[in-house]
């Protein structure tokens, strides 16, 4: 057995997402192909990224016999080689959340059945922690693989590793003057706000939240972002989805805050020009220094059915901040799992595992309100234990996740590699 596999991507000289900022192993054991080395003599991989999760739920996209449904990019030759054991399929879906959905699993199964192509080498990566189970589900038959991975958390895992990564870090980070060791040092206290809220792109849910947070008096406590109140991915963003959003989930108080949120939103911008995805390796230190805690606006909110955090939830507890975080069930228990301390009982988390959104949103806002008033009456008996906790994560962060995530996510992606590739 070689101590290494070849990869082919179906994107010609780019680097798949899972493999960008990967460790050692992965990397040393997964190589891109040399020109001169001909797949049908050898074992290999084939990587199918996928980087706009919108080919899945198009209706046409989702007929298997379509010409755009998304695996029909998979060459024919490569069809034949995972057919016979020759090649494995990688669908890399770790640069996006992807909501399950049974017609188009169905689809796939159908499509991979046509062509005589084992499911036990498909392997499917992906951030969404419910997909696997959800297919599992409705499948109890199938042997597709899913593993997790997350592209933009282990993109900014790397920002503060010392080995790998000190110059990147040096360029990432906006203040040019500061040398990595002022970085790892303590921040100052942090005197101008009680919150950070950092939103860029505003979406629905984010006009919705800080609506919520002016209503609820919070906003005045608050620094929060909106980059030129626009959809980089897109048209601009109206309020009528917002409102649509709140009556949804029975905030209809705000319904007449959320119709005139242009006409009162008064967001600062951080200092960076990037927008959309290309700000997933940017941090402002200053707005960090101006809060004492971050209330995290992730990219959805779910009912169950999305269970993931992105680098939004991370970037706080690189830099020294507790969170409270705006997103899916399960957020907290995610941030746990990736070998961080979430800040329970100083701020109340219940919040996290109730699985309807409206109820999570308003134990959220409580939350939010009894932090705020700590932080106002500087109640040392939370904030120290507070403080205690965000220095341990930074620690953490800076010196121990990087390794650890290449242990609990990338070890298994080899493990599964070696163990197909042997049989």
């Amino acid at each position: 057995m070689s101590d290494r596999l070849f990869y082919v991507s179906a994107e010609a000289g780019k680097t798949p997402p899972f493999l960008r900022f990967a460790g050692e192993r992965l990397r040393n054991f997964l190589v891109p192909k040399p020109q001169d080395v001909v797949t049908a003599e050898v074992s290999y991989v084939f990587v199918l990224p996928v980087s706009d999760t919108r080919v899945f739920f198009d209706e046409a996209a989702m007929d298997e016999t379509s010409e755009r449904f998304f695996l029909s990019h998979v060459p024919m030759s490569v069809r034949d080689d995972v057919a016979v054991g020759r090649s494995i399929l990688i669908i890399d879906i770790s640069n996006e959340g992807i909501y399950y959905s049974k017609k188009l699993f169905d689809s796939i199964c159908r499509w991979l059945s046509s062509h005589r192509m084992e499911e036990r080498r498909i392997l499917i990566l992906n951030q969404n922690r419910s997909l696997g189970k959800l297919f599992a589900r409705d499948f109890p038959e199938s042997r597709l693989v899913f593993l997790d991975y997350d592209y933009f958390i282990r993109s900014v895992s790397c920002l503060f590793d010392p080995v790998r990564f000190e110059p990147f870090l040096i360029q990432t980070l906006r203040n040019q003057d500061l040398t990595l060791e002022q970085y790892r040092r303590p921040l100052s206290p942090k005197t101008s706000s009680a919150f950070l809220c950092l939103n860029a792109t505003p979406r629905p849910h984010r006009m919705l939240f800080v609506a919520l947070l002016k209503e609820a008096g919070l906003l005045s406590s608050t620094l929060y972002t909106f980059h030129g109140l626009s959809n980089q991915k897109g048209a601009q963003f109206g309020p009528e989805t917002a409102v649509r959003l709140a009556q949804k989930l029975g905030f209809t108080s705000v319904t007449e805050a959320v119709e005139s949120f242009y006409g009162w939103v008064s967001s600062f911008e951080d200092r960076f020009s990037e927008r959309g995805n290309d700000l997933a390796m940017r941090i402002d230190t200053d707005v960090y220094d101006r809060s004492f805690a971050s209330l995290v606006t992730e990219t959805e909110i779910s009912d169950g059915d999305m269970t993931r955090v992105t680098e939004k939830t991370l970037k706080p507890l690189f830099m020294e901040h507790p969170l409270l975080v705006f997103g899916n069930v399960g957020s907290l228990r995610i941030v746990r799992d990736l070998g961080f301390q979430t800040f329970s009982p100083y701020i109340d988390e219940s919040y996290d595992e109730l699985p309807s959104a409206a109820q999570r949103t308003a134990a959220l806002l409580r939350s939010i309100s009894r932090l705020r008033d700590s932080i106002e009456s500087a109640d040392s008996a939370v904030l120290g234990p507070l403080q205690e906790i965000a220095r341990h994560n930074s620690r953490f962060a800076r010196e121990c996740f990087s390794s650890e995530y290449e242990i609990k996510y990338e070890f298994p992606i080899v493990r599964f590699l070696r163990e197909i590739s042997l049989q």
